[in-house]
């Protein structure tokens, strides 16, 4: 376990108190992908609220829509930290501090591979739109036609890692978790565990399932 989680919590760390009051919430606003379940509540005694599952469990994945103002799950690792300070309180109330957000997104920028995959989709995105503005700004300065540029379907394909049981997905071992491509925007998404990069509003798809 990393040192700052660690510290957090063994109530050695300033802010560990709000922490461990708010971990669920800070757990929410860290969280890849959402989770689809039916729950059912046991009866209440001194111990904490305990939820049993009935049925499935879903976990969905998002594309990205650029222009939504409202990022949650994956999406919010394409922005920058300081946007997605924003959208991480935004989503999980006020009650997380500020402080404490941006230590853990700093954390998990730095080592956790999905977050990495993410941010290499905005980088690859970034040098997408910069190419264009560019073609389009010479066109302009040098007098001619605009030539017909289209923006690619920039997609983050993440790599799956089953174990021995097929029903299992087990950590990676190696660094390499995703691929970030250009997809022919001509041809309609392929269905899997990809990402795509719009300016329209985004899609939950199912990754998984897994029963009770």
């Amino acid at each position: 376990m990393p040192d700052l989680l660690r510290n957090l919590f063994n109530r050695t760390h300033p802010q560990s108190t709000n922490f461990r009051q708010n971990v669920l919430r800070y757990n929410y606003a860290f969280q890849f992908v959402s989770l689809e379940a039916k729950l059912r509540q046991l009866p209440r005694g001194r111990a904490p609220p305990v939820y049993t599952i009935q049925g499935k469990v879903y976990h969905h994945l998002s594309d990205i829509n650029v222009n939504d103002p409202v990022q949650r799950y994956g999406p919010v690792y394409f922005l920058t930290p300081e946007e997605a300070l924003h959208h991480r309180q935004q989503n999980a109330n006020n009650d997380l501090l500020p402080q404490t957000i941006e230590l853990i997104e700093d954390l998990l920028r730095n080592v956790n591979p999905y977050a990495q995959a993410y941010m290499h989709l905005r980088h690859r995105y970034d040098l997408e739109v910069e190419t264009i503005e560019r073609l389009q700004a010479d066109a302009v300065r040098l007098r001619l036609d605009a030539p017909p540029l289209r923006m690619p379907l920039v997609t983050l394909e993440l790599l799956q890692v089953r174990g021995a049981n097929n029903r299992q997905f087990d950590l990676p071992v190696i660094p390499e978790v995703a691929a970030v491509y250009n997809s022919n925007i001509d041809h309609p998404p392929v269905p899997g565990l990809k990402v795509y990069v719009r300016n329209e509003p985004s899609r939950f798809k199912s990754i998984s399932q897994e029963s009770e």
